[in-house]
């Protein structure tokens, strides 16, 4: 792929026209239709994307993984949509105010993203990277939809106290055949309309069989064609 220079010469850029037309054959490849791209150059008239600059990118290969990546980050990893703006690159006035170079900014945008990983062979999110305690140290954990929890060498007791953003959100413990007690639910301050109203949607966690059911079908693609003519 033509992200920096040619493939065959590191020191000329890369034309965007080259790139834009190698992701809109790996788009089709992966399923997207001839209506597909006329409703997405359809959507780049009507909503563009605005660069730092104001300047509108109407590329169809560009709008259509910029929003694919922006729509995850806002309603699976609960982004704000200026942080999402930000990282992307767009105009966006209310980004002004936040300065992203702090390392405290930083890492609450990580953790954020670590919420739907694309590779949790390589992420920290604590339900694929599981979570080891330590006996008589407390950990606080926040911000994820799931946790996996694992004893080290040793057998270990772990007590849990759970609060819910939700007032209607269930909770599930799943064990590997552990013996539990039983919880004791307690009720807490009452939740409000208001109250949810700038409170991010973060989605559930995605189970390993979902990943490995994407994964094979990526394997089922035939690219064989597509990289003959690439060698021509």
């Amino acid at each position: 792929m033509p992200l920096v220079s040619y493939p065959d010469d590191p020191c000329r850029y890369a034309d965007p026209s080259s790139l834009s037309a190698f992701v809109k054959e790996l788009l089709q490849l992966c399923g997207f239709q001839k209506a597909d791209f006329q409703l997405i150059a359809a959507l780049t008239r009507r909503e563009p994307d605005l660069d730092s600059d104001g300047v509108p990118d109407t590329d169809v290969s560009a709008y259509a993984l910029r929003r694919d990546w922006a729509g995850r980050a806002i309603h699976l990893c609960g982004m704000a949509s200026a942080d999402v703006d930000y990282l992307m690159g767009h105009k966006n006035s209310d980004t002004k105010d936040k300065d992203y170079t702090n390392y405290d900014v930083q890492s609450d945008i990580a953790r954020q993203l670590e919420r739907h990983p694309f590779l949790r062979e390589y992420s920290r999110h604590p339900y694929y990277n599981a979570i080891c305690p330590v006996p008589g140290k407390t950990i606080d954990l926040t911000g994820y939809s799931a946790y996996r929890i694992t004893a080290g060498k040793e057998p270990i007791e772990v007590t849990l106290r759970v609060a819910t953003s939700e007032s209607g959100n269930r909770v599930d413990f799943i064990t590997d055949g552990t013996v539990i007690s039983l919880p004791e639910p307690q009720t807490g301050a009452k939740d409000a309309p208001r109250l949810r109203e700038n409170r991010p949607a973060i989605s559930p966690v995605t189970s390993s069989d979902k990943y490995q059911k994407w994964i094979e079908e990526a394997e089922q693609i035939d690219i064989s064609k597509w990289n003959d003519k690439k060698e021509e």
